[in-house]
């Protein structure tokens, strides 16, 4: 089995719109070249995929997306109501 990491670019479909999204890209990497791209050793990748997913498993169950504003350096995360499907929030997913 080999695993692939999907990255998709999503943009409001218009500035003032905060409900309506549109996909503008999608990026297919192996863990491998992504890791090479962005100058860190796979140990350190899958460290930092395990250090999200530990802060992850002490959030209460339910659904989030991790979300990275290109302008920052940041990663937040925003729960989704369990009742909503990701595509409410991104129709075009």
């Amino acid at each position: 089995m080999q695993f692939q990491l999907i990255n998709r670019y999503i943009s409001r479909a218009t500035p003032k719109d905060t409900t309506h999204h549109v996909i503008v890209g999608v990026q297919n990497y192996k863990p491998k070249d992504f890791a090479a791209q962005m100058n860190v050793s796979l140990t350190n990748g899958w460290g930092i995929v395990r250090t999200i997913a530990d802060l992850m498993l002490k959030q209460p169950e339910g659904k989030y997306v991790l979300v990275k504003d290109p302008n920052n350096v940041s990663c937040y995360v925003r729960f989704r109501e369990a009742k909503a499907n990701v595509t409410d929030y991104y129709p075009n997913l």
